[in-house]
């Protein structure tokens, strides 16, 4: 009997594709299923990460870069005013220094009653705990603000000698207004503000610069962040 020709079997052109690779093969397909799934059944999909929390912008930042910018922009010669930058510098610190002092004395009249708890770091290191009054706290942080605003008269006073550039004096003659009417001290016995949140002690220290880059601000938070727990 006469053989039959072999029939060539035709297939869809899209059939050829997806036998050729352009579409997943099924075992893939299952084992991404599969892994999906496992990934379900370990508790869902990963939870987005907090972002962090943004550092709080103070306008006080940009005085000095403000300030410098623009002596560049500007060509300002500030040295024909020596003498006159001499003088703000001399008002700017005394005022500083007479408001801190008030405050000691206006906390030591007030007497003021309450307990508050501070922790410093001692020369070893090791976090101190003390307890204070209101009036005796208020009095210790009016003396280290003392104590900070002559260092950093200090320092400023050397650079201005050794150098001669009068461009220190003339950021303290404003950071120095700044600074001070910014403290906590001020605002509390001088506006009458409440002790409240950003206001509510124990405060955190001033910033100090060699502190900063050794890092000892971090504990400073610390301590700050176990008082508001």
């Amino acid at each position: 009997s006469p053989q039959r020709p072999a029939q060539r079997s035709q297939r869809d052109p899209g059939d050829r594709r997806r036998t050729s690779g352009a579409w997943p093969h099924r075992s893939s397909r299952a084992r991404v299923t599969r892994r999906a799934s496992s990934n379900m059944g370990k508790g869902g999909a990963n939870p987005p990460k907090a972002a962090p929390e943004a550092p709080e912008l103070n306008p006080k930042q940009f005085v000095v870069p403000f300030l410098v910018i623009t002596s560049k922009i500007l060509k300002l010669d500030f040295a024909p005013y020596v003498s006159e930058i001499r003088l703000a510098f001399f008002l700017a610190v005394s005022l500083s220094v007479l408001a801190y002092v008030g405050i000691y004395v206006i906390a030591g009249k007030k007497n003021e009653a309450g307990e508050v708890t501070d922790t410093a770091k001692t020369m070893q290191g090791k976090d101190e705990t003390t307890k204070y009054t209101v009036a005796a706290y208020d009095q210790k942080k009016a003396v280290e603000a003392l104590r900070q605003t002559m260092l950093t008269v200090a320092m400023v006073s050397f650079i201005h000698y050794k150098w001669g550039s009068p461009m220190p004096l003339v950021f303290q003659c404003i950071t120095q207004p700044m600074n001070m009417l910014d403290a906590p001290l001020v605002k509390i016995h001088f506006f009458s503000a409440k002790p409240i949140g950003k206001l509510a002690r124990p405060w955190k220290a001033p910033p100090n610069p060699l502190q900063e880059m050794l890092g000892g601000d971090k504990e400073d938070e610390k301590a700050v962040a176990r008082k508001q727990d």
